[in-house]
């Protein structure tokens, strides 16, 4: 028996805010901009749970945890999102498919993250999703 404690994802308890611009202090859009719906006849996988966003920031004040993570993704993470923005302080999430105007080289070099997480579906791992 261990005495760890395990963390309950409890879905309205806290205030999430969305920054889409790096560097952005000012939260600057809600989750509805970026949530899916449910798939319906021919609806890509991607707008289930968020876009593929090139790049956004997610802030938790109230997190499970005083961690800062940066995700660098495909698709097959956006269902996690959800479960991240309650477990971790801050999230800057990276999708290089759809970055624009800004230099994944530049986000790794300036992120404060604690904890990098590479989270890719098996089929996407190429040479030109890892060039950095």
């Amino acid at each position: 028996s261990t005495m760890e404690s395990i963390p309950v994802l409890k879905d309205n308890e806290s205030v999430i805010r969305y920054y889409s611009s790096y560097g952005s202090e000012d939260f600057s859009f809600h989750k509805a901009s970026i949530q899916g719906d449910a798939l319906p006849e021919g609806q890509t996988y991607d707008s289930v749970y968020t876009q593929n966003v090139g790049y956004y920031k997610m802030v938790n004040g109230n997190s499970l945890l005083d961690t800062k993570v940066l995700i660098i993704k495909d698709s097959m993470q956006n269902p996690m999102t959800d479960m991240f923005s309650y477990m971790f302080n801050t999230r800057e999430i990276v999708d290089i498919r759809g970055l624009k105007g800004l230099s994944l080289y530049t986000v790794i070099e300036e992120s404060d993250a604690d904890l990098v997480l590479l989270m890719y579906h098996q089929n996407n791992v190429t040479g030109e999703m890892f060039d950095f």
